[in-house]
This record gives structure tokens, C-alpha cells and sequence, in this order.
């Protein structure tokens, strides 16, 4: 149900009366009246298609300020934040780079090459120009009734891991 309405989401940038038949699909999300109304006012009249998903990004950050009407979509590099997978960061670059949920249950995945996955994740360290930090969130295990910690890394991480300053943050640390 909820893969079915994200797709049917997706499809909904055609224009913005669809954009709001599909928002209203999910059951918990609040209306956001005003809002679609805002995007409605500076969105193509005659029903056309949303340009882009880059101009309604800009019209939300028009709506709560944090760019002016007039100012240009267009932000400069040094700005900008690509959240891309680790597949699709070939020929990327980066000043820091940020891998999440380096888990062993998710890197390397179980249905893929492992040497193909070893491949992507060397791939994606190396787009870093300074620095690259790796996130990876303690288990517990209910049989043994203990966290596990150095054991729920990726096997890949485990490898290099006399290379890797760790630091352990814990909720409390960042409230």
C-alpha cells in the first residue's frame, strides 16, 4: 500500500491538482492547504506539468524563507549537498563524503557479488577529497542478551578497522 502511493506520488508531478490528490492518499500526513495553494500560485495556471522537481525544491524554499523570490535555484557548489547511493557515485567528487548504515547486514547486501560490493564501496571512499566518515548503529543481540558493537560492522570495515577512528555517539550525546 504505502510503495503503491509513494509511486503514485512520484508520477503526480504532472501537475499540482494531482500533487494534492496524491498527498491526500497518505492517511497521517496533516493537510498542508496553504501550502499546495502557495505552490499553486506560482506554479504554471493553465494545469501544466511541474517544470521540475529542482522548482518546486526552490518554490519550498521560497515558501519558508531561506531563499528569496527572486534569487536564482541555482546554489553554489560549495553549498550544495548530492545524497546519491553508493552505486551512482562513480565519477563524483566530494570534499567529504558520508556512507551510512555500513552494517554487515547491509554492506555487503546478501543477494550481490561480494567483490562487486567491495568494488561500489571503494568507489564511493575514494570520492572524498578530505575526509570520509562511515555510520554503522549498534545491535543487540536477544540471545545473548548483549550490544553488539565491532560485530555489527561491515566485514569490509572490519578489515580496515586499525585504520578507522571510531567515535561512539549516543543519543544522549547529541540532545
Amino acid at each position: 500500500m504505502l510503495f503503491t502511493q509513494l509511486n503514485e506520488l512520484a508520477q503526480a508531478k504532472t501537475n499540482i491538482t494531482s500533487l494534492r490528490l496524491a498527498l491526500d492518499a497518505f492517511q497521517h500526513l496533516p493537510p498542508q492547504e496553504e501550502f499546495l495553494d502557495f505552490l499553486a500560485s506560482r506554479l504554471p495556471e493553465d494545469n501544466s506539468p511541474i517544470p521540475s522537481f529542482s522548482r518546486l525544491i526552490q518554490l519550498i524554499y521560497e515558501r519558508f524563507g531561506l531563499i528569496e523570490a527572486n534569487e536564482s535555484a541555482e546554489m553554489p557548489v560549495e553549498n550544495k549537498v548530492n545524497v546519491t547511493t553508493l552505486h551512482s557515485a562513480k565519477g563524483m567528487e566530494a570534499e567529504y563524503v558520508c556512507c551510512m548504515w555500513m552494517n554487515g547486514r547491509f554492506m555487503p547486501m546478501a543477494d550481490r557479488d561480494i567483490e562487486e560490493e567491495r568494488r561500489v564501496l571503494y568507489v564511493a571512499l575514494t570520492r572524498a577529497k578530505r575526509d570520509v566518515m562511515l555510520t554503522f548503529f549498534e545491535e543487540f543481540d536477544h540471545t545473548t542478551g548483549r550490544r553488539l558493537y565491532g560485530e555489527a560492522l561491515s566485514p569490509f570495515l572490519k578489515e580496515i578497522w586499525r585504520h578507522l577512528d571510531i567515535i561512539r555517539i549516543r543519543s544522549k550525546d547529541i540532545l
